[in-house]
């Protein structure tokens, strides 16, 4: 209050926190400065000192902050405006401030941001605070608004990083040593930080997607009471921050390439179990290494992980009579179904499409429902929208061999359409102009038609869900993806990840197989490969010869030989199994057989293996043989050879 004119307010009394004598009422506050200009400041003026009183009283301004030159220090347009603080030193005509320490007026922010290094533990106010921070240095930061859980993503790991981000702008900065102080009372901001057992920490970096690059990861320590701490330098310039949690379960990457955001569910027979005991007893539960991480649980009998790896060096999960795997797991309207399977079942279980084993079923209620099923061979793909199911079926009926197969099926709402693919080749599209919508899905099932009572005698290697339909190039990359880690072979040309061609399929086009090291979130290592066909003759081993004990699986192969992005594929032209053609040049008889291998990146020396008894039985154990190998189709005396030796009943190596 005043008792006179502003104009003249050195020549009188002025009041703080009452009015002018003779009238009533007083305020009630806490006051820390006050600044009485005898002249109308400009705006940049007002923007200058408004910043000089937020910056030392934690105050977040609704303008950018500028320094007592008018030089811009904080920029707010990124929407980096909340709970702003800072610490920084100005020396201008002799109206100075030294903030050595700040945390929000607006409580709570639970962040406090303190000049110097003091394990967790702050001096009790700035004054006693004795860093010296150059004159000229500014550190200020402030966050987007988002929450403090974590359901951001970070290092492609859902709920891996903490949704709120900050910016942090440092002008001048000569290096000193800034204590990032987060409270964590219960309640709080981030009491999420205090979890038991919690390993969190705190990401720098200049990409605000902290995706492409990133300058620091700090574990968060704990200090004091309900504190942790981190402890850095922090350069001129404008970085993001976060924290992510070093725990978060790490989905497998994204298979082939495909985009792992459409990933709702993804079983891997050689990962992700609990309670397994090899062999016989209930494998107890199945984990989802998808984003949704899902956990499945088997249920009606005792589902089992092969003993030997049975589908090309890789394990496999059986389901047999009685016995499969349920998922709660709500549907979409539109989404593709990728299976490997490998089954040698008769059986019919067909019957009507009802209380039967199916390969993949999921119940609707009533009758919206999906299932993959077999009948004799032929496998069907059927789903029922609020009428009669929509079918589509195999082209032939030979899927029951015992060999392992990519069973590919979808649904588009947007037209009805269901379709089926077997290894690659598309079977059938049926259209019948359902777009109904499915219901709330009350389970999916594994080795179980949707209400039926039986159970279906398969084994699993992978089985994935997308909630969309996915285009042609996609669907090829995460066949080609399954193709090499199960030895399938596909009816079109092998793609890697970003659908480059890595096997060229039209004039070799049998008994495909090969190495990779697929560099895509680490989701491919295949070093010990063959065909999964039946009367497949050649594996290739890397980092093995002859005087090796061969590894029992490709995990069990832990060489590590084949670089990151490097891809060798053979396949073979369907040539006779006997010695009846003789090589150009020489007395020699050879194979009627040609292979065709193609190579992406840096492949080292491999190893092949042929069969003992199929080289033994087409010429007699008595002879020598060798591999001989051409960068062109026509093999003559010129082109080279690799003697074969053999080593017992493991074959002939090269």
């Amino acid at each position: 209050g005043s008792d006179g004119p502003i104009s003249n307010l050195n020549a009188i009394n002025p009041y703080i926190g009452m009015q002018p004598p003779g009238t009533i009422g007083h305020l009630e506050a806490d006051f820390a400065e006050f600044i009485i200009y005898d002249y109308v400041p400009t705006q940049n003026e007002r923007e200058r000192i408004q910043s000089y009183l937020a910056i030392k009283y934690g105050i977040t301004l609704d303008h950018n902050y500028l320094d007592y030159q008018g030089n811009t220090i904080y920029d707010l347009t990124g929407g980096f405006d909340n709970d702003i603080i800072g610490i920084g030193r100005e020396d201008s005509l002799g109206s100075n401030y030294h903030q050595r320490q700040s945390r929000a007026a607006k409580e709570p922010s639970g962040l406090s941001l303190i000049a110097g290094h003091w394990s967790g533990n702050p001096p009790i106010d700035n004054v006693a605070n004795t860093e010296n921070i150059s004159v000229g240095e500014y550190f200020i930061i402030g966050h987007d608004s988002a929450g403090s859980s974590f359901t951001a993503a970070y290092n492609s790991i859902p709920g891996g990083r903490m949704a709120r981000t900050y910016q942090m702008t440092a002008t001048n900065s000569a290096g000193d040593d800034i204590t990032f102080l987060f409270e964590t009372p219960p309640g709080s901001t981030f009491d999420t930080l205090d979890t038991p057992g919690g390993n969190f920490a705190m990401i720098i970096s200049t990409d605000l997607s902290f995706e492409t690059t990133f300058d620091q990861v700090l574990p968060l320590v704990a200090g004091g009471t309900d504190t942790f701490y981190v402890e850095t330098t922090i350069p001129s310039g404008t970085v993001y921050m976060s924290i992510i949690d070093l725990d978060a379960p790490t989905p497998a990457g994204d298979p082939g390439g495909t985009d792992g955001q459409d990933l709702a569910l993804w079983l891997k027979a050689d990962t992700g179990h609990t309670q397994v005991n090899i062999g016989g007893a209930n494998t107890g539960t199945w984990f989802d290494n998808s984003y949704s991480g899902n956990l499945g649980f088997f249920s009606n009998g005792t589902p089992t992980q092969t003993t030997v790896a049975d589908l090309n060096w890789n394990e496999s999960i059986r389901t047999a009579p009685n016995s499969y795997v349920n998922f709660q797991r709500n549907a979409q309207d539109a989404f593709s179904v990728a299976i490997v399977m490998a089954t040698d079942y008769t059986g019919n279980t067909l019957a009507g499409f009802s209380q039967q084993g199916a390969v993949l079923g999921g119940f609707e209620f009533g009758l919206d429902e999906y299932y993959l099923t077999m009948n004799g061979g032929n496998l069907f793909w059927a789903i029922g929208a609020g009428g009669p199911s929509d079918i589509a079926q195999s082209s032939s009926g030979n899927f029951n061999q015992g060999d392992a197969h990519i069973v590919f099926a979808d649904r588009n709402p947007a037209t009805g359409a269901i379709s089926l693919r077997i290894d690659g080749a598309l079977q059938q599209v049926q259209i019948s102009g359902n777009t109904n919508t499915l219901g709330a899905s009350d389970s999916l099932r594994i080795g179980l038609h949707p209400i039926g009572t039986g159970g279906f005698d398969a084994r699993y290697g992978e089985v994935l869900v997308y909630d969309t339909v996915m285009n042609a190039t996609d669907q090829e990359k995460l066949e080609t993806y399954l193709a090499l880690k199960y030895g399938v072979t596909l009816d079109h040309d092998y793609l890697d990840p970003a659908g480059g061609i890595l096997y060229h399929q039209s004039t070799y086009p049998n008994r495909i197989f090969g190495v990779a090291n697929e560099d895509y979130n680490g989701t491919l290592f295949e070093q010990n490969i063959s065909s999964s066909q039946t009367d497949s003759t050649l594996t290739i081993f890397m980092g093995f010869d002859h005087a090796d004990t061969i590894p029992v699986s490709n995990v069990a192969n832990t060489a590590n030989t084949l670089a990151a992005g490097a891809y060798a594929i053979i396949g073979d032209d369907g040539g006779a199994d006997a010695f009846n053609r003789t090589l150009a040049g020489t007395p020699n008889r050879m194979l009627g057989r040609t292979w065709k291998l193609e190579t992406t990146g840096n492949v080292p020396t491999m190893t092949l293996v042929f069969k003992d008894n199929f080289l033994t039985s087409l010429g007699g154990g008595n002879y020598q043989y060798s591999l001989v190998y051409s960068s062109d189709e026509t093999f003559d005396g010129e082109d080279f050879t690799t003697q074969l030796i053999i080593n017992g009943s493991n074959g002939w190596w090269g």
